[in-house]
């Protein structure tokens, strides 16, 4: 097998090993700070292991820096991507919504209208709960002025900020 090969299999698995350790701690723990403990479990825990393979000298540099490209990059991917397919976010709930209620009519396909998705997914309790967790992820506190953002807050924000400034998207679209 080719070094380009190898690197992704030993990537692809160490990334599957991390992923099923990170559903076991979802499941069996209630989670308050997900984006430090996503940033643990998948960049401090393999590097760290990285760390010992490169010393121990298991592969060579080069199938290392190979394998840590591999792996970090589909991470990244993941974590950037967890809390889109986590959350309650409207087009994901508007599609699922729309699924179970074709699956209730068994095969029916008239559908549904859009009176019955915005009647179904009216939930201002989603605000709530979204403040709540940014809360607990350390990236919003409240003080007495209301709510403010905390250093590592406001580090991220900037980077989505600029990052939808890149794309062309405007302030309050998208």
């Amino acid at each position: 097998m080719n070094i380009f090969a190898s690197s992704m299999l030993y990537g692809g698995g160490v990334f599957l090993c991390i992923f099923i350790l990170h559903l076991a701690v979802w499941r069996v723990f209630h989670i308050k700070r997900e984006i430090l403990s996503l940033l643990i479990l998948f960049i401090l825990i393999p590097l760290i292991l990285l760390l010992v393979i490169t010393i121990l000298g298991v592969y060579s540099i080069s199938e290392n820096l190979l394998i840590a490209l591999f792996y970090f990059s589909i991470s990244l991917a993941y974590i950037q991507t967890f809390p889109a397919i986590k959350e309650n976010i409207p087009s994901f709930r508007i599609m699922i919504y729309v699924h179970s209620s074709t699956l209730r009519k068994k095969g029916n396909l008239k559908g549904v209208s859009a009176k019955q998705i915005e009647d179904a997914l009216t939930d201002e309790s989603l605000m709530t709960m979204k403040i709540q967790e940014l809360r607990s992820d350390g990236l919003m506190v409240l003080g007495e002025d209301g709510f403010t953002l905390t250093s590592p807050g406001k580090y991220l924000a900037l980077i989505f900020y600029r990052y939808r400034a890149l794309l062309g998207v405007q302030e309050g679209q998208g």
